[in-house]
């Protein structure tokens, strides 16, 4: 199927939060096992508020002469809402632990770490139909860096709706850590033109044929084969780019297709990248 620029989408079917580390990508154990976020269950509505552009009237002759144009000075949010309470995504976002004692299981609230709520992106994506052919697929969001503050339920008849409200912030990268622009770019606008037209973005919208998703590892080991886990095989072997980094690198970079190969259950590299990141951005099948 040929990714189609225009399409119509309804629902919420599913999305994953990273958990990102210090340079913005997502955080991986050691060990070169898969991170591959949390899922969110039951997910129900999701709502982005943007800010409307600002405008400035220029009056004179009594008239309007001219209407400038200027980027919105509010902040730019969204409201997540699901029909569940995830206490392990809970302590993620809240920098907290679960606490089980007497066979019961536990989170604090209200805590000292209320602003100190831990920094991750989130892609989430809905069932979507292509223009041209109604193929079906999925039409997603992705937000590079966010914090997301759960407001807890009450009690009642009707099913719980607990709403994480969310911040979203820019950024010069993508979630998987490549860059918008070259850092010459970044650092010199003047210097070039970024293959998106812009040096940073606080949300990406798109489309994709299955699932979207990214794994992150880090190994340490003369590790050359990378697994996705059992239930988040790739759909396709040629819907697959793999980035790589050092710890302390800013950006991660693409890394040429001809260094690994590919299969449903993950990658091989032709020789190690002991000591660096690998990122996979790739599809599954839901």
């Amino acid at each position: 199927m040929t990714v189609e620029k225009t399409y119509v989408y309804s629902g919420l079917q599913n999305g994953a939060v990273y958990e990102l580390n210090a340079k913005g990508r997502p955080k991986a154990p050691t060990g070169g096992l898969a991170y591959v976020g949390i899922d969110v269950y039951a997910t129900k509505a999701y709502t982005p508020s943007l800010p409307k552009p600002r405008l400035v009237p220029h009056i004179g002759n009594d008239r309007l002469l001219k209407t400038q144009v200027f980027p919105g000075q509010e902040s730019a949010s969204a409201q997540f809402s699901v029909g569940a309470e995830d206490m392990d995504l809970l302590a993620m976002l809240t920098g907290t632990t679960v606490k089980s004692i007497a066979g019961m299981e536990m989170l604090p609230y209200l805590t000292d770490l209320q602003g100190k709520e831990t920094s991750v992106g989130v892609i989430l994506y809905q069932a979507a139909l292509s223009k041209i052919t109604s193929a079906q697929g999925y039409h997603l969001h992705m937000i590079s860096k966010s914090r997301m503050v759960a407001t807890l339920p009450g009690a009642g008849n009707d099913p719980i709706d607990m709403v994480y409200d969310m911040t979203i912030n820019p950024s010069e990268n993508y979630l998987w850590g490549g860059a918008l622009a070259p850092l010459a770019d970044i650092y010199d606008p003047l210097s070039g033109v970024p293959d998106t037209g812009a040096h940073e973005a606080g949300l990406f919208s798109g489309f994709s044929e299955f699932a979207p998703r990214i794994a992150s590892f880090l190994t340490d080991t003369a590790q050359v084969e990378f697994l996705f886990p059992a239930s988040l095989q790739a759909a396709d072997v040629n819907k697959i780019a793999v980035f790589t980094a050092l710890p302390t690198d800013d950006v991660a970079e693409l890394v040429d297709p001809a260094d690994y190969t590919t299969a449903v259950d993950g990658v091989t590299f032709d020789s190690t990248p002991a000591g660096r990141e690998v990122i996979v951005v790739y599809q599954v099948a839901e």
